[in-house]
């Protein structure tokens, strides 16, 4: 995982969430949640081949969860360690 970092305080209702490519891809499975136990899904693609998404519409004051996994040929990796982000408005 590469942006952004866990607890991040953003000013923008528009991220890129970034991960680093692995070899033997098939694809990235990316979440993100309302809530850290990701009961309130917005995001769930589980067909990326890009090592970026780009989100937009998020609302103010609200966190934000995050996680990701791979793919490969060899078989699919766990989950990710989730990140928290917040977006507010200075």
């Amino acid at each position: 995982m590469i942006f952004p970092g866990d607890n991040v305080v953003l000013e923008d209702i528009a991220i890129t969430f970034q991960w680093y490519s692995y070899d033997s891809v098939l694809n990235y499975h990316l979440q993100v949640a309302n809530d850290s136990d990701f009961l309130t899904i917005i995001v769930d693609d589980s067909l990326l081949s890009d090592t970026y998404y780009n989100l937009s519409g998020l609302i103010l004051g609200e966190e934000y969860y995050w996680k990701i996994k791979v793919n490969t040929t060899g078989g699919q990796a766990p989950w990710s360690v989730i990140r928290s982000l917040i977006v507010f408005s200075p």
